[in-house]
């Protein structure tokens, strides 16, 4: 006997590759966690760090490099007036 064919008014699983919202919202939250881990530290962190790059660029002054960061901190609209103005007094003040 062959098989007979199945019948089409009985329920039958589909698998689909949409996503829940439910899913993508957690895969969107762990995304979000792990890009702020990776990001980590501090504005000190940063502050640090700024001044460790810009003293390996070559041909430029460690000075000259931070004031061009601070610059471009300052135009930028994500960043706080609060860190804006923290990072300005710490990389604006740097002298080689």
């Amino acid at each position: 006997m062959s098989p007979s064919p199945p019948d089409p008014l009985q329920a039958t699983s589909i698998r689909t590759t949409e996503t829940r919202p439910e899913a993508a919202s957690k895969e969107a939250t762990k995304g979000e966690a792990q890009t702020k881990q990776a990001e980590g530290g501090t504005l000190d962190d940063l502050i640090a760090e700024t001044l460790r790059k810009a003293a390996e660029i070559a041909g430029t002054s460690r000075s000259a490099a931070c004031k061009k960061v601070v610059e471009i901190v300052t135009k930028a609209p994500s960043v706080s007036s609060a860190d804006k103005t923290i990072i300005a007094e710490k990389l604006g003040s740097v002298v080689d």
